[in-house]
């Protein structure tokens, strides 16, 4: 089958290549799954791998198949795979996998402390730019069939909320909890409670900014990244009233008082909005 490879090590030298299907049985104990691969995401990653900047094969290769963001649709699985993956599942698939960190033992492998890594499509282990693979079923998660157009661009949300609960405790941050759910799900059980309420690379409808609301508690903050133009429709304010200094003007708008939005250095008409309930 056709895969995209580089030769590590060697600059600008990313090619078609003609690899072995993979097998099932690859992966042992009955785990196994195998996925077409229907679309790869390729960024700065990749291009700093083909420039030879990282990066090393696997073992017994020259060669190492690059792609490290895939959605893929299960074809087969093995007799010990969970039910919520079967044929036709739309899939994606996580990139490091355990090394002989205690982390990699515990499943935190994203925090390892390792020199060398292991991941997909990056370092030792081939990706998944490339008709099909084959991984434990462990690294596989299912995909509802109406995200398939996004698929691509997701990482898994234990992922995320791992990070942040490690951050948490190496910081000794008592009462502050990370939770891996949808917000439609958990702002019933935490309407009222958070003090803080951000998020960023999320387009703002009115039903997002809602729920948004629901969460903060009495004089709790909403934290919104935008463009100028969303911040000043939001805030009902003037072109005029963009802060670029640290002394902030509040208006009364919907159910919020908003500060007048501030500007971010080094970033072309992008601000933040801070509202207070």
């Amino acid at each position: 089958m056709k895969a995209i490879a580089v030769y590590p090590g060697k600059p600008d030298s990313m090619h078609l290549a003609d690899v072995p299907e993979p097998r099932l049985d690859d992966v042992p104990d009955g785990r196994g799954v195998l996925v077409e691969v229907l679309r790869v995401g390729v960024d700065g990653t990749d291009k700093e791998i083909n420039a030879a900047e990282y990066g090393a094969a696997p073992p017994g290769d020259d060669f190492l198949v690059t792609g490290h963001e895939s959605f893929g649709q299960v074809v087969e699985v093995g007799p010990d795979v969970p039910t919520t993956i079967r044929p036709g599942t739309f899939v994606v698939a996580s990139v490091r996998r355990p090394g002989n960190s205690i982390y990699g033992k515990i499943g935190l492998q994203d925090f390892t402390t390792d020199d060398v890594y292991f991941e997909r499509g990056i370092n030792l282990l081939h990706g998944y730019l490339t008709e099909y693979y084959v991984e434990d079923h462990a690294y596989v998660f299912p995909l509802p069939a109406n995200l398939a157009g996004v698929g691509v661009l997701l990482e898994p949300t234990t992922k995320k909320a791992a990070f942040l609960k490690e951050v948490l405790r190496q910081c000794k941050l008592d009462g502050i909890e990370a939770r891996a759910e949808r917000l439609d799900e958990a702002v019933h059980d935490l309407a009222g409670r958070a003090a803080l309420v951000t998020l960023r690379a999320v387009a703002l409808t009115p039903d997002l900014l809602s729920d948004l609301k629901k969460l903060l508690a009495p004089h709790g903050r909403l934290a919104l990244f935008l463009g100028e133009r969303d911040a000043l429709a939001l805030a009902e304010s003037p072109p005029e009233s963009i802060d670029r200094s640290p002394v902030k003007s509040p208006v009364r708008s919907n159910d919020l008082q908003w500060e007048s939005p501030i500007a971010i250095p080094h970033s072309e008409r992008r601000v933040i909005l801070v509202g207070r309930r």
